[in-house]
């Protein structure tokens, strides 16, 4: 009889174990990537480049913006700070890097634009845990560190109303320059005349979208700007009393036909105040140094600038071509443009000084 060969039991055996223990080297390798997959899914890197993305490459800040506590002037709003970041970021790398080592409880990164570090942002480990008990992070704060370098300077006549992006312009803002318009010198013991003041405002993140400067009857002047210096015209009566508007055109050309001895002295008196020295001037004046004429006539007269400085006291601009008729020659055009500075002598009002633009 033949005899069976069977496999040695030694090696059935050790096949086995072999078997068993790759096999559960498979099992533990799993759970090993299992775990260490967990473990990396929860580190802050991953919820850094979520931030980052949300709230900076998007390159829409508002959400930004709505996180951080950043201090604004009242002509300023989270809206001016969106734009200010827009335009500060515009054309520029954003990049973020870890300055912390993470082995706390939270980490923070820095935000930079083209290596200008312009903001930050921390995460902390939160309640949320992965399925194997890691702590997975949350942003905890942001920061900007913005620089609010705009200084905006604004002139206005005193007494008017000033108005930076619809917010008005309190005294406290008032830097103590003063500039006098040529009338102070004109101005009676007493009387004040046209004062431009000054308003500074510092600390914006950029230069307003709107000055507005209303006059003290509510009128909105004329603004110009130079770069963030504004300066604002005085404003004028727009309509003058037609009274007055007729009394100071008959004493301009009163004073215009005497000095071409169109008239006497006693003609002219009456318009002037006798205590001035422009009543000096006139009464003495040599009239007689004149252009030979025929007759005359006024052309193009305006009145214009009417300004009321008190109830005393005003002064107004007229001009006009002093026509003077030559027979047998071209007339003579004297252009007039003079302001007149009048105030009360008893029930009338009379000039006492004025001036040739």
């Amino acid at each position: 009889m033949q005899k069976t060969k069977r496999f040695p039991v030694f090696y059935t055996v050790y096949f086995i174990f072999i078997a068993l223990v790759l096999v559960l080297i498979h099992i533990g390798l799993g759970i090993v990537k299992t775990y260490l997959a967990d473990y990396e899914s929860a580190r802050p890197q991953y919820e850094a480049e979520r931030v980052f993305a949300e709230y900076y490459a998007s390159g829409d800040f508002g959400k930004l913006v709505d996180q951080c506590e950043v201090p604004l002037t009242e002509y300023e709003t989270a809206d001016t700070l969106c734009r200010y970041l827009t335009a500060f970021t515009d054309d520029k790398e954003l990049t973020y890097s870890q300055i912390t080592t993470g082995l706390d409880t939270s980490v923070k990164y820095i935000v930079k634009a083209d290596n200008i570090k312009f903001s930050a942002f921390t995460l902390k480990e939160s309640d949320k845990k992965t399925e194997k008990g890691f702590s997975l992070y949350e942003v905890s704060d942001f920061e900007l560190y913005c620089a609010a370098n705009e200084t905006v300077s604004i002139t206005a006549p005193k007494g008017y109303t000033v108005l930076v992006n619809g917010a008005e312009v309190p005294d406290t803002a008032l830097s103590g320059e003063e500039a006098k318009d040529k009338s102070c010198s004109f101005m009676p013991e007493g009387v004040e005349g046209i004062v431009y003041l000054e308003y500074v405002i510092d600390d914006m993140y950029l230069p307003p979208d709107s000055v507005t400067v209303l006059s003290p009857d509510g009128r909105e002047c004329t603004v110009t700007a130079e770069g963030a210096v504004f300066t604002a015209d005085v404003l004028y009566e727009e309509v003058i009393p037609e009274d007055r508007n007729a009394y100071i055109i008959d004493a301009a050309k009163a004073i215009s036909k005497y000095m071409q001895n169109d008239a006497m002295f006693y003609s002219v008196s009456g318009y002037i105040d006798p205590e001035s020295e422009l009543y000096e001037y006139l009464k003495t004046s040599l009239t007689y140094f004149v252009i030979k004429h025929n007759s005359y006539d006024f052309e193009d007269v305006r009145t214009s600038e009417f300004y009321q400085y008190d109830e005393n006291t005003f002064s107004c601009r007229i001009s006009f071509t002093h026509v003077l008729k030559r027979t047998n020659m071209e007339d003579y055009k004297d252009y007039i443009d003079t302001t007149f500075f009048f105030r009360r002598v008893g029930d009338a009002f009379l000039i006492y000084d004025r001036y040739n633009h």
